[in-house]
């Protein structure tokens, strides 16, 4: 596509793929509501449950306490290459165990069994000077009502023509961003 039509197309996309979000954020805010206070119109049950039971579900479904990884292989192979998969899986362990990913991980169970959805998203960022560089991965959880797709009748993520985050930066954030490009 040449260059003038690529971002009338790229601008199309994204208002298909959030033709629905204002709909979605008002049922997740009524979802919220529920969880919160117990009723649907806003005022506090005498004894509200969901939290608990919300809660309570997601410690059952995952633990960052007891997680553990392990590679597991499909071929038959040296044990000195099983070895470098122990090695790996206890190094991805302790990874998630000190950078929160498993603590982040387990907040977007409770908020996927509380709104039907979450994502967590990770992506490696360096730091450091260039030849001291490290990799470290960013995290953050995206709420539904921040996500759309292109087909909404279509519920497998892998199947959608595309997909479409909304985020907000800040005027800092904004000017990190651009401030090394021309005019």
């Amino acid at each position: 596509t040449a260059e003038k039509e690529l971002i009338p197309a790229v601008n199309e996309l994204i208002e298909t793929c959030n033709v629905s979000q204002g709909s979605r954020a008002a049922y997740y805010r009524l979802l919220s509501v529920i969880a919160e206070t117990g009723r649907s119109d806003g005022t506090k049950a005498l004894i509200n449950m969901m939290n608990s039971h919300l809660e309570r579900t997601a410690s059952h479904l995952f633990s960052p306490i007891e997680l553990k990884f392990a590679y597991d292989f499909d071929n038959d192979y040296t044990p000195n290459i099983i070895k470098r998969g122990q090695v790996a899986a206890k190094h991805l362990t302790r990874h998630w165990e000190r950078s929160g990913i498993g603590t982040l991980f387990g907040m977007g169970v409770f908020e996927g069994l509380k709104y039907g959805a979450a994502l967590m998203k990770q992506w490696p960022k360096s730091e450091g000077s260039i030849g001291k560089e490290r990799i470290n991965y960013e995290k953050k959880l995206v709420m539904p009502w921040n996500f759309g797709v292109y087909r909404e009748s279509e519920s497998d993520i892998d199947n959608q023509e595309a997909l479409c985050e909304t985020s907000y930066l800040t005027g800092p954030e904004v000017w990190q961003r651009i401030w090394r490009f021309p005019n």
